[in-house]
């Protein structure tokens, strides 16, 4: 398994991770104010939580399709009883629950560690990605500076989704995304693989609103989870690599999305 361990790299970022020393090492701007050890610990601590992140996707893709494999065997059996029905549970849920909500806390983690470097980077105090994108919206910058490019990056469109998952929608209600310790476990639908039923289609786990105050509404037009947890496992790299690029004023390009370890099977 140690050998195999690059299944849970992510090709998107890992060769960003290991070029550090060629290609980002001494070349951060000097409008980015913090030392080269600060900065190396924060950049290695980030990609510690982005490949932690990866690792608990790959693993929820696995317990997904666990689940589908039984269902679908499930399905071949006809069991006595089981022909009016549409559909059926095919195996507990709890595990591919478990791997999602890893998924979102090392995912907020990785966001809290980019914040933190940015807000070294100039002079503030912000720990979190919440705190900085509250203080970023009246941030007073020059025009044209390199805080301003970064702060505006932070306020593109195309990462206000991700960042709204971590948000707290309703002011009486912390958003589950962004609190740890929240009761229960967070909501899901489960795998439902059609019995009996050649028209069937076959649910696939969803990822429900944290905030809605009604648990487990409207499954069936919820997103997909694993392809929602994928969107937004490389927004959050596209994130990094665009902040990168900036502070150390280079092209910073992804990889494929894929492991590692598929990368270097297909080559």
């Amino acid at each position: 398994m140690y050998s195999q361990r690059s299944i849970y790299w992510p090709a998107y970022t890992w060769k960003v991770q290991t070029s550090y020393a060629s290609s980002i090492k001494g070349k951060l701007s000097n409008e980015f104010k913090i030392s080269e050890a600060d900065f190396e610990k924060i950049y290695f601590d980030i990609f510690d939580k982005i490949n932690a992140s990866f690792y608990h996707l790959e693993r929820l893709k696995e317990n997904e399709e666990i689940a589908i494999k039984i269902g679908t065997e499930l399905e071949k059996v006809h069991m006595p009883g089981t022909e009016g029905m549409v559909g059926i549970v095919a195996s507990p849920y709890e595990p591919i629950g478990y791997e999602y909500e890893s998924f979102l806390v090392t995912s907020k983690s990785t966001l809290d560690f980019i914040a933190i470097l940015i807000a070294k980077g100039f002079g503030r105090a912000e720990d979190n990605i919440i705190s900085l994108l509250n203080e970023v919206q009246s941030a007073n910058y020059t025009l044209g500076s390199l805080e301003e490019k970064v702060c505006k990056l932070l306020q593109n469109n195309k990462f206000s989704a991700l960042f709204l998952e971590y948000r707290n929608i309703d002011k009486d209600q912390k958003s589950k995304r962004n609190y740890a310790t929240h009761k229960g476990s967070l909501p899901i639908g489960t795998i439902n693989i059609p019995i009996n039923n050649p028209k069937g289609v076959l649910l696939r786990s969803k990822a429900l609103n944290p905030n809605s105050p009604i648990q487990h509404s409207n499954i069936l037009n919820s997103q997909n989870l694993v392809e929602y947890c994928q969107d937004q496992f490389y927004q959050i790299c596209d994130l990094l690599i665009e902040t990168l690029s900036l502070i150390t004023c280079s092209l910073i390009k992804s990889g494929p999305k894929s492991s590692v370890y598929q990368q270097s099977r297909s080559s």
